[in-house]
């Protein structure tokens, strides 16, 4: 029940930081003038459609297609992406699905060519969402598909390619049957610490058909909240000590296309005192579904749950009897954030140095905990053990001649034996950190040669449970140097 979270140590998280991304901490814009073209990556949805949706064929669903550059989003130099234009071409879907265009966007000779103008992209990172819906026709059945065959160019970039790769494409299927959906609980939901929070899960048969026995789930993936109850055709997981999760059937349930039903008492989540925010998983499906599992834990012995009507929804007579298979799962299952406003949070503290070639200079970098909860618990940084950690790598036109007492050069990873990248450390302090409060630690740095736009890349991390998660965050130390 429920899905596995994987827990990042701080090597883990240094290297998809600083070495997965394919450009260093500490590169700066010396090192990245000299690199090839950016590339950048596409990435489009697949969605299955019913042949009548949400009942009458009206509305359209939403399609995705990304695009980013490597780095983009945590690399701190990560390149941008300018002028993207996106064209569409959905002449395979001709009379079987239509398509509908977002602001940016507009059809060329016919409904099924468009060109879109996104614009520059400074993060290197951005995305287009299209919708989608069968059109009203023979050709609109059961089994009838095409796609939307999509082309991404950037003026300073290119498409990252390999050779017999098919061009990017939304594939777009039509079926009959259940499809249920979970409404979206958002982002972030406010779930404060020592109070218990309503979750007000309502799901919707976006389907043709019957959706006949529904399975319900939520999971909090970092099991640090209780979910409560004891309702019967409910199993409970148990971790930690806590209830952590639940699952709950109801065999008999059957949801018309276009009705909404919630519970009959909704599920509620508990937070105890001092509980950092978490991560709620939670979906629906049937009892047919494959993907779903079986339920491991307690089983409830008190009142059963029943499902309802939503009042204002107008359940529409389905079409045909349902084969009990969701034919889309992609809205089934959601996750959202549980702000409990108990945040354990560092940010690094670069800024900028100013030196002279050849002559030796103090530079300081540090940490500070911007969250709302004291940085207390001790783990292991590199060679070192305390509260909160530092990572620190200079380019190679930085030579360090002091090292403070708590960092350890790295022998391995980003800076070691690279010849364009300079020496990384990994530092470590005992201090404990009241929110607001600050350590610092200073290099004795003397600069190779004349420097205007390099830097040294700072990444923080702190251990924000006793599960052992990270937060972590990026800062750069702006370096110049002048002529002696």
């Amino acid at each position: 029940m429920g899905r596995t979270t994987a827990r990042r140590t701080v090597s883990t998280a240094i290297a998809i930081l600083a070495t997965a991304t394919g450009m260093l901490l500490g590169t700066g814009a010396a090192h990245a003038a000299t690199a090839a073209k950016p590339q950048f990556t596409v990435n489009a949805d697949s969605r299955t459609l019913p042949t009548r949706l949400d009942g009458d064929g009206t509305a359209f669903r939403p399609v995705s297609i990304t695009f980013s550059t490597d780095g983009a989003g945590y690399a701190l130099n990560a390149a941008p992406l300018d002028a993207v234009k996106v064209t569409l071409d959905a002449s395979s879907l001709a009379g079987i699905a239509q398509i509908q265009l977002p602001k940016g966007c507009a059809f060329t000779t016919d409904q099924v060519h468009a060109s879109c103008a996104v614009g520059n992209l400074p993060g290197g990172a951005g995305s287009l969402t299209l919708g989608v819906r069968a059109a009203a026709g023979a050709a609109a059945v059961a089994g009838a598909q095409g796609q939307i065959t999509v082309k991404v160019t950037a003026a300073n970039a290119v498409e990252q390619t390999y050779p017999g790769q098919p061009a990017d494409a939304i594939s777009v299927n039509l079926a009959d049957g259940p499809d249920l959906a979970i409404a979206s609980l958002g982002t972030a939901i406010s779930t404060p610490a020592g109070r218990t929070t309503v979750l007000p899960l309502r799901v919707t048969n976006l389907g043709n058909e019957n959706a006949k026995g529904v399975v319900l789930i939520v999971r909090d993936d970092y099991n640090r909240l209780t979910i409560p109850g004891d309702a019967r055709g409910c199993v409970y997981l148990s971790v930690s000590g806590g209830q952590r999760g639940v699952q709950c059937t109801f065999p008999t349930a059957s949801v018309a296309p276009g009705q909404t039903v919630e519970l009959s008492t909704p599920l509620t989540l508990a937070a105890p005192a001092g509980t950092h925010g978490s991560v709620l998983g939670y979906g629906v499906g049937l009892t047919g579904d494959t993907w779903i599992g079986q339920p491991t834990g307690k089983p409830g012995t008190g009142t059963a749950l029943r499902l309802v009507t939503v009042p204002s929804t107008a359940p529409v007579t389905p079409a045909a009897k349902s084969g009990n298979v969701d034919i889309e799962t992609g809205d089934a299952f959601h996750d959202t954030y549980l702000n409990t406003g108990v945040i354990t949070q560092v940010s690094a503290v670069g800024g900028s140095f100013h030196g002279t070639v050849g002559r030796v200079s103090l530079a300081t970098v540090g940490a500070r905990n911007s969250g709302t909860s004291t940085i207390r618990t001790v783990t292991q940084f590199g060679g070192e053990k305390g509260t909160i950690g530092l990572y620190v790598d200079f380019p190679a036109s930085i030579q360090v001649i002091t090292v403070p007492k708590t960092c350890q050069v790295q022998t391995a990873g980003p800076g070691a034996g690279a010849s364009s990248f300079g020496p990384a450390y990994e530092c470590a302090s005992p201090a404990t950190l009241a929110p607001g409060r600050s350590v610092y630690f200073s290099f004795g740095i003397r600069p190779l040669k004349v420097i205007s736009s390099d830097f040294a890349g700072v990444l923080a991390s702190a251990v924000t449970d006793p599960n052992a998660s990270y937060a972590l965050q990026l800062a750069k130390l702006n370096l110049s140097a002048i002529k002696a």
